[in-house]
């Protein structure tokens, strides 16, 4: 396989989401969306969210719509194929990762604000509007999976300099939760 690259060595890009001919980059050191046809390599930067400094982590689709969280605690919705980006919800810690489960989205908060170890937490966004904190006291969260039911985060993730063999991917059972 052919590796070319196609970014400036200043860019971040976190993640990306693909949908249709096109994937769909935050990235986080410019605070920028960018959409990245990778047949021909050509970025067109969608959005600059420099003027707000959100400092975008995740990106997940839902329907014609993303979903995009944030290193300040915001989730930020932009269609995909016409929409500014707006603001969904704010007051949350940084949201390193989302994911759609069952008919609703769940957070990933990795640490309340200062960098406090053993404050990560899975909060689930309810049909009400209201949230519900699945999982407490994680240390240093970064990714969350579903798979069979389960939720899955990878824990002891990060900050872990030195200390061999501390990572941990902890099964949350969702099935008692519902």
């Amino acid at each position: 396989m052919d590796r070319k690259g196609i970014a400036s060595p200043t860019v971040v890009p976190h993640s990306m989401v693909a949908v249709g001919r096109y994937l769909y980059v935050v990235e986080t050191n410019h605070n920028s969306i960018l959409r990245v046809n990778p047949r021909n390599g050509h970025i067109e930067r969608l959005h600059d969210l420099s003027g707000i400094d959100p400092a975008p982590i995740r990106i997940i689709r839902k329907g014609d719509d993303a979903l995009i969280s944030t290193f300040d605690g915001d989730i930020l919705k932009m269609n995909l194929f016409r929409g500014p980006v707006e603001f969904l919800q704010s007051g949350y810690n940084p949201v390193v990762d989302l994911l759609q489960f069952r008919g609703r989205l769940y957070l990933l908060e990795t640490f309340t604000v200062p960098w406090t170890p053993e404050t990560g937490r899975v909060i689930r966004k309810n049909r009400d509007g209201s949230s519900t904190e699945v999982v407490t006291g994680l240390n240093l969260p970064i990714g969350l999976a579903k798979w069979q039911g389960d939720l899955f985060v990878s824990n002891n993730s990060y900050g872990q300099l030195g200390v061999a063999g501390t990572g941990q991917i902890l099964r949350i059972n969702c099935r008692e939760r519902d």
